[in-house]
């Protein structure tokens, strides 16, 4: 499709896509700033953007990105990677929120999201318990030393280690690592959820 059309912003955000699912998201990041260049309306390729956002440790962009696709309606996927991203960053109880309506629905991928966000929070025994009802035992055991490991590693390789279960950055992550593209600095954030403010009492 590039090779037919290789200016067609479509094409930039399907490949970028395309590239967070195959882990690589510094090459996914110049396609879609491709795409955004040529005209596509970011909230079509949002969602995987986010996931790219991620997967390098910027977690606020990320963020930012799932607010602006769940815009368009409900996505179940889309809410469970903006919960880990909230549980990468550190907002536990936001991250716990999020999930809350699929957990109601007994979403599996949600519960186990939610082990992940308590592993990163430093609640082991809590992780380890969701792991153990929803898995064989000789399962629900083995990811003891992925619980353990999850709170001591950085932003990027949390992201990682939740959405791909890669602990070790790879000869190939690193490379792709170098192929991150310049990024604009951040300014007011349109997506944000608006806060009431307390109204004090005379």
């Amino acid at each position: 499709a590039e090779k037919l059309d290789p200016l067609n912003p479509r094409v930039k955000a399907g490949l970028g896509s395309l590239l967070v699912r195959a882990e690589r998201p510094g090459e996914a990041l110049r396609r879609f700033q491709e795409a955004e260049t040529r005209g596509l309306d970011p909230s079509k390729y949002a969602g995987d953007r986010g996931l790219a956002y991620d997967l390098i440790g910027e977690q606020e962009r990320a963020q930012r990105d799932y607010r602006l696709a769940l815009r368009k309606g409900p996505d179940d996927e889309i809410t469970r990677r903006y919960a880990l991203s909230m549980g990468i960053s550190g907002r536990k109880k936001e991250a716990l929120d999020l999930l809350d309506p699929l957990l109601r629905k007994s979403d599996r991928a949600a519960w186990r999201d939610r082990a992940f966000i308590l592993a990163m929070s430093g609640d082991r025994d809590g992780a380890q318990k969701i792991a153990n009802s929803m898995m064989s035992p000789g399962l629900g055991a083995g990811l003891a030393p992925f619980f353990d490991r999850l709170p001591m590693l950085s932003a990027a390789d949390r992201a990682f280690a939740v959405n791909f279960g890669e602990l070790r950055a790879t000869p190939e992550r690193l490379a792709d690592a170098r192929m991150i593209p310049a990024l604009p600095r951040l300014g007011p954030d349109p997506t944000a959820p608006k806060v009431l403010a307390a109204v004090e009492q005379p």
